[in-house]
Order: structure tokens, then sequence, then C-alpha cells
């Protein structure tokens, strides 16, 4: 049972450690459960095949520093959660691993959810032909923030980012449980209810149909194919690559001027969005 579970995945949560090992050697801090979990990560053939004893105990402890290499490989590929190790912004470069969505600055946004209300974000919703069901009001208003910033930057509603009509009402962003990823179809945009009050989480998501009405293809032509480095999943495609950076320039636009993994291809995209895409792009400024 125990080798079963490290052999499918990287363990990444408390809980699950405790359930894998007993009170002897879960307990992480102690040299002897590190040993333990070395022996246990060790492939069949002698190499390894998931973390290392120190490593495995900073990950499911969260102490600190950079996640393990396996561990954000695994689920950058699959725009995974895995705990943030930096909050990012500050005058700093964060070096975002996973989805943006995973960690508390672009989550928060630049606009506080607390300073919109049911009815404006519906209002808001509105002039973009898009709705949102199952959601509570807190969620409403999560959407409502991140469409609120994107109109200030805009200067109004923004043409490429007009909802589909779907049976003759308007294109829904769609709050489900149970699932564990969100994303753009052709008749709703799914949200996965783990992070639905996570601001980036739905203007990545809107971020794909924006794309879909050229953004993606605007983006392309600006940069020449460069790409951000703002998130390792950024890297995993083109399409991706657009929704992470429009979620950074969106939410928290700071990240994409103190890149140094990639800092002329994140400049250019901040200036793509900033003079070239949105109307009122200087007013990026407000949130650095």
């Amino acid at each position: 049972m125990i080798l079963s579970l490290f052999t499918l995945s990287c363990v990444t949560d408390q809980s699950d450690f405790s359930d894998a090992m007993d009170a002897s050697i879960g307990d992480q801090k102690n040299p002897a459960a590190a040993r333990a979990a070395d022996r246990l990560t060790k492939g069949n053939n002698g190499g390894r095949t998931l973390p290392d004893g120190l490593q495995f105990s900073r990950e499911v402890n969260n102490i600190g520093g950079d996640i393990c290499p396996e561990c954000a490989s695994a689920r950058a590929n699959a725009g995974g959660d895995v705990p943030a190790s930096r909050s990012g912004g500050n005058g700093k470069d964060p070096k975002y691993q996973v989805s943006l969505r995973n960690y508390p600055g672009p989550s928060k946004g630049c606009i506080p959810v607390s300073k919109v209300s049911v009815s404006q974000a519906r209002n808001l919703m509105a002039s973009q032909n898009i709705s949102i069901q199952n959601a509570n009001d807190l969620e409403v208003r999560t959407l409502g923030a991140g469409l609120m910033r994107i109109q200030q930057l805009n200067g109004g509603p923004l043409s490429t980012g007009m909802g589909p009509r779907i049976k003759g009402g308007p294109y829904p962003f769609i709050i489900r449980s149970g699932v564990e990823s969100s994303g753009q179809r052709s008749d709703h945009i799914q949200i996965m209810k783990k992070k639905s009050e996570s601001v980036v989480q739905y203007v990545h998501e809107y971020g794909h149909l924006v794309g879909n009405n050229g953004g993606y293809a605007a983006y392309n032509s600006y940069t020449g194919g460069s790409k951000c480095h703002i998130t390792n999943y950024a890297m995993s495609s083109g399409n991706e690559q657009f929704a992470e950076v429009f979620g950074a320039f969106v939410t928290e636009p700071s990240s994409l001027l103190n890149n140094t993994r990639s800092p002329a291809a994140c400049k250019k995209a901040y200036e793509f969005f900033a003079g070239k895409f949105f109307k009122n792009g200087d007013r990026v400024k407000e949130c650095l």
C-alpha cells in the first residue's frame, strides 16, 4: 500500500503522508524518518524515481525554498496544485513554478474583491455577454473583480472578450466541485471549486476566450514567438503562455517586470498588453 502510493505520485499533503507512514516515521523532522523516506523513494532498478528523503521532507512540511523539482515538473505539466514557496511581487522575481492560481499575489488581484458588489459583478458580466453558474456571492464578486480590472485597462468592455451566445443566452462560467482542472470549453468555462476564490483563475481561463478571439495571434505576432517564463506552466504551450501572461498583467504586473528567467521576453509581453492590446494599458501602473 505504501509503495504503491509513492510510486503513483509525489505526496505533497501532510495528511496523505501520515496515511502512508506510521507515526514513527511520519515526523519528517526526525533524521530516522528522512532515512526511511529515502529508502521508500528509490526505484527497483536502483535509480531514484521520486525525491530523496530531504526533498520529500521539505515538500511535505512546506519548510520553504524551492519545491521538489520532480513534483514541480509533474504538476506544472497539468497546471497542478503545489503549495507556494514564494508569494511574489514587491520588487523581486517570485519565480513561480506552477500556474499563477496557486499563489496569493495573483489570486488576490489588483482590485480587492471586497470592493466589488454582486450587482456590479453581474453588470460587468452582462457587458461581456458572460454569466456564472453554481456560484456563491464571493465567487460572483471574485470574477467581477477580474473583469473590473480588465475593463479599467481597456477603458470599457473588451471586444475580444465578448462571450459567444449559448442557446440564446450568455456564455457561462460554471463552478464545479469534484473536478481537478479548470478550462475553456466551446459552450462554457469550467472553474474548479477549490480555486474559485482566486481572481487570476478566472482571468486565466477568460484569457483563453480572449486568445481564441484573436489574442493568441496578436500576441505571437508582437513577441515574435518569444516565451516569457512567468511560470513553468506558461512554458507548456503557446496558448498557456498567453493565458498566464494575460493573468499576470491583469493581477500582478510586477511579476512580469521583475522576471529574471526570461527578462527580455517578459518585458516584451508587458509592453504588448500595456501599449498594444489594452486601450488604457498605461493604467497598469496603478497596480505596480
